[in-house]
């Protein structure tokens, strides 16, 4: 040994690149966004949250909202609040007069002022929180869309049959509404349409317009039962897509057209939530009664739990009326239907006698009962005109058609 010092060297430590920590975490937070945008895209586009009411048969509640074509503030010309109970496969229809009185919190305080304003001017949230402080449901799900993309529909579908008693005339150019409907059976297409459901110069003013509102939908229901189709149509849900503002997913979307396609479209009842004109310092207000709303929508949703038997003619109150200018008419057509065991509890002449057609109109809210009555006369033109009051269910209206129903 020559005394030498054998020096040993420590091995470095070997630095890892900073290339490759960035390119790690880059690694790490791809695969946690890809993650989450799996979860967002599965609930939004690929979850079942209607599919999940159907297996719990628990009621689904949508807010269905109709807006103008005004280009700043839209408001709410239509607020209805669609039922539909899975197990009975049974639809109900709960409305909201546009001019209903609410009181909403805000920066500035509590602020009064009329329902149909709140959704332009703070959004779904605090509309639906509203309509549920009124009714007493729990309402998720919300579905806006403006006037002009309903007549985008009504003219996909090829129009929709109406039947209007009186002759509807109004000009409102602020509104840019000018009416002109003659009184009859038409089709309409979808300016025509939206003139029927906007017109409110009558002696019923809001309420009225709520009842043909009504009548429209039964009649879209009508021709989506005669259209079997329509529901499933890629035109329609494009529009839909493009022209609606909602929180139900892709996949909500197409449950609600898988299940309403096996619905009662044919017995669809309304109410209106109850309340009380009030003039409020100049403005016109619908002040409700939200303890009476909640009892009547509460009987409402439970007459909705019960399956509907089928109809025997004995309970169908009928009323004939004649229009065709022939005398003897309406008596001959009430025997015929006395004869098959309808309950005729009126007989005598319509207000006119230029009737051309035979014209069944369902009174009472039931389509089924007019449609039964319609079955025996073989009678295509039915039609909803509803009048709770007159505690009839169908009237005929004999025109100068009427040897065809002897």
């Amino acid at each position: 040994m020559d005394g030498k010092k054998i020096e040993l060297k420590k091995k470095k430590k070997e630095k890892i690149n900073p290339k490759f920590i960035s390119f790690g975490i880059t690694l790490l937070l791809a695969v946690v966004l890809l993650i989450l945008l799996y979860l967002y895209f599965y609930y939004y586009f690929f979850g079942g949250r209607i599919n999940t009411y159907v297996e719990k048969k628990e009621m689904i509640s949508i807010l269905f909202i109709g807006l103008d074509d005004a280009d700043d503030h839209k408001k709410a010309d239509t607020l209805l609040l669609g039922l539909y109970n899975p197990p009975t496969k049974r639809f109900g229809l709960v409305a909201l007069p546009r001019d209903l009185k609410v009181e909403v919190e805000d920066r500035a305080g509590l602020k009064t002022m009329k329902i149909n304003s709140l959704y332009s001017k703070y959004g779904s949230g605090k509309l639906l929180k509203i309509v549920r402080n009124l009714t007493g449901i729990d309402v998720k799900f919300h579905v806006a869309m403006e006037i002009s993309a309903l007549v985008k529909i009504i003219d996909l579908i090829g129009g929709v049959e109406l039947y209007i008693d009186n002759e509807m005339k109004y000009v409102d150019k602020a509104a840019n509404l000018f009416i002109e409907l003659p009184k009859g059976i038409i089709k309409c297409d979808g300016l025509k349409a939206m003139e029927f459901i906007r017109y409110r110069n009558d002696d019923r003013g809001d309420m009225g317009r709520i009842e043909r509102q009504y009548e429209f939908i039964l009649n879209l229901l009508k021709k989506a039962v005669i259209q079997k189709d329509l529901l499933s149509n890629l035109q329609l849900i494009k529009i839909l897509y493009k022209n609606v503002d909602t929180n139900l997913n892709f996949k909500d979307i197409i449950n609600l057209i898988r299940y309403s396609s096996h619905a009662d479209f044919n017995n669809v009842d309304m109410i209106k939530v109850p309340g009380k004109f009030l003039n409020l310092y100049g403005t016109r207000y619908i002040e409700p009664d939200i303890t009476k709303s909640k009892r009547v929508i509460s009987n409402f949703i439970k007459k909705m739990t019960y399956t509907i038997s089928d109809i025997i003619p004995q309970e169908i109150k009928v009323q004939v009326l004649n229009g065709s200018g022939k005398g003897g008419v309406a008596k001959r057509i009430r025997d015929k239907l006395v004869r098959n065991g309808y309950n005729v509890v009126e007989f005598g002449n319509a207000e006119s006698q230029d009737y051309e057609e035979m014209l069944i109109l369902d009174r009472s809210g039931n389509m089924k009962k007019a449609l039964k009555v319609a079955s025996l006369l073989k009678c295509k033109n039915v039609f909803p005109k509803i009048n709770k009051f007159i505690l009839i269910d169908s009237t005929i209206i004999v025109g100068k058609d009427y040897k065809k129903y002897w």
